[in-house]
C-alpha cells in the first residue's frame, strides 16, 4: 500500500469527519454532561500501527501501563509488519493485527477486527499515533469511554479524545510516548530506559543455527549494516555506494565480517552494496527471511551497527548494541541515540532538514538528499578510530540499556 497516499486520504476525510464528531460530542456534552467513565479498568487497548521502530521506543511506556493496572488485561492493536515483535512479553495479553498487504486485505482485516474488539468492551484506549486519524476514530466508535491520545498542531484529533496530550515537538519520541502514560497517573521521567525483547528458545535456535551454516563465530569481529529504510520516505536512506566503502575498510582494515540486513523488498539495496565493494565479499552474509525477534537475537552477536533512520537502527539500540546512525531527513533530536562512547550519529543539520515530520504527516517532496549524500562515507570512516578499537576489535560490548 503507498503510504503517502493513506496519508493524504486520511487528513482530508478525516478532518471532516473529525468535525462533525467535535461538533457532535459538544452537543452531546452540553445537554447530557460528560460521560467518562472512571470505574475500574480491567481491559485496555493500545494502539500502535506504522514503524516497527516506534513500538520498540513505546516498550516503556506500554510496560509503565500495565504496571498501573495490574489487574487489567492489555490488548495491543498494530499491522501484520511487526509481527513477533512483541512475542514473549509478559503483560501484552493478545496482539491483534491489520493485514496492509494490500487495500482489499485492509480493509477486511479492519472491519474483522473493529467488530472483534467491539465485543471485548474495553475501558480504556491508548493512542500512540500522533497524526493518523484512523486510530482516533476506532476507538471513538468502538465506544470505549476512557480515550488517552495526542492533539496536533494542524489536526482535529485532540476533542475526540478524553484526555488529550499536547505533542512535545522538542523532546526524544520515547518521552513523548511516556507522556500519555503520565496522564494515567505515572510519575514523569526525566530519562526513558529502552527494554530489550524477549527471545524465545525457538528463535535462538534458529539464528544460532544461521550463523553456523554461514560459518560465524563468537570471535569473528561481526558488522552489522541496513541499508535500506522501510517504506516511509525511501530518501531516509544513506547511499549503498557510502555503505560499501565502510564495508570495504572494515574489511581491509580489521578483518571484519559483514551482515547486510533487510527484507526481500530491499534485496535490490543489498545487492548494489555487494556489488559497489572492492574487497572479497565471500566476508559479507546477507540476512533477509529472519523475523523481528529473531533478528533482535542476531543483532546480540553483532559488535557494531551501521544504519539509516529506520525500525532496526531502534532495535539494536534496545538490545545493547553499539551503533553508528545517520540522520537527514528526520532529526536525532526526536529519534536518535544519546551520543556517548557507545552511540555515533551524523547529521548535517542543513537548512531545509529535517523535512519530515509529525506535524506534516512525514511527507516530504524532496528527491534529492543532501542532507545526507553530503555524509561521506570517508567522513565517517575518519570519526571511527576510537569507536572501532573499543568495540569491533576488543569486542567490548556493554548490554546496559540506553537512556534518553
Amino acid at each position: 500500500m503507498d503510504l503517502d497516499l493513506i496519508r493524504i486520504i486520511d487528513k482530508f476525510f478525516g478532518q471532516i469527519l473529525a468535525l462533525f464528531l467535535i461538533g457532535y460530542a459538544f452537543l452531546k456534552k452540553f445537554f447530557f454532561g460528560r460521560d467518562d467513565d472512571n470505574s475500574q479498568i480491567k481491559k485496555i487497548l493500545v494502539i500502535r500501527f506504522f514503524g516497527f521502530g516506534n513500538l520498540v521506543l513505546a516498550f516503556p511506556a506500554i510496560k509503565k501501563l500495565s504496571e498501573l493496572f495490574p489487574g487489567a488485561k492489555i490488548y495491543l492493536l498494530t499491522i501484520n509488519k511487526n509481527m513477533h515483535l512483541y512475542d514473549g512479553v509478559t503483560f501484552i495479553d493478545k496482539t491483534l493485527y491489520i493485514n496492509v498487504n494490500g487495500f482489499k486485505n485492509f480493509a477486511v482485516s479492519f472491519f474483522k477486527i473493529f467488530f472483534l474488539l467491539k465485543k471485548e468492551k474495553f475501558d480504556l484506549a491508548v493512542d500512540f499515533e500522533v497524526f493518523a486519524y484512523i486510530s482516533v476514530f476506532l476507538v471513538y466508535f468502538l465506544g470505549i469511554k476512557k480515550r488517552v491520545g495526542y492533539r496536533i498542531k494542524g489536526y482535529l484529533r485532540g476533542p475526540l479524545y478524553t484526555t488529550s496530550v499536547t505533542y512535545n515537538n522538542e523532546q526524544h519520541i520515547s518521552k513523548t510516548f511516556y507522556d500519555l502514560i503520565v496522564t494515567l497517573g505515572a510519575e514523569k521521567k526525566e530519562n526513558i530506559e529502552l527494554i530489550g525483547l524477549s527471545v524465545s528458545m525457538k528463535d535462538k535456535a534458529v539464528v544460532e543455527e544461521f550463523l553456523k551454516k554461514n560459518f560465524i563465530e563468537s570471535s569473528d569481529r561481526l558488522v552489522g549494516m541496513h541499508v535500506g529504510s522501510g517504506q516511509n520516505f525511501i530518501n531516509r536512506r544513506w547511499p549503498e555506494t557510502y555503505f560499501a566503502k565502510v564495508a570495504d575498510f572494515l574489511i581491509k582494515e580489521f578483518d571484519a565480517k559483514i551482515i547486510l540486513t533487510g527484507t526481500k523488498e530491499e534485496l535490490f539495496l543489498i545487492n548494489n552494496t555487494i556489488r559497489e565493494m572492492k574487497t572479497d565479499t565471500r566476508r559479507v552474509v546477507v540476512v533477509d527471511s529472519l523475523n523481528l525477534t529473531q533478528l533482535a537475537f542476531l543483532f546480540k552477536q553483532i559488535r557494531i551497527f551501521f544504519c539509516t533512520d529506520t525500525g532496526p537502527l531502534h532495535l539494536a539500540i534496545a538490545m545493547g548494541v553499539p551503533t553508528v546512525s545517520f540522520f537527514g531527513p528526520n532529526t536525532p533530536r526526536l529519534y536518535g541515540p544519546s551520543l556517548n562512547n557507545k552511540h555515533m550519529y551524523f547529521y548535517e543539520n542543513i537548512s531545509c532538514s529535517p523535512c519530515i515530520t509529525n506535524y506534516n504527516a512525514k511527507m516530504s517532496s524532496c528527491k534529492k538528499p543532501v542532507c545526507l549524500t553530503s555524509i561521506s562515507a570517508e567522513k565517517v570512516i575518519a570519526s571511527l578510530n576510537g569507536f572501532i578499537e573499543r568495540y569491533l576489535v576488543s569486542g567490548n560490548k556493554n548490554s546496559n540499556n540506553l537512556v534518553f
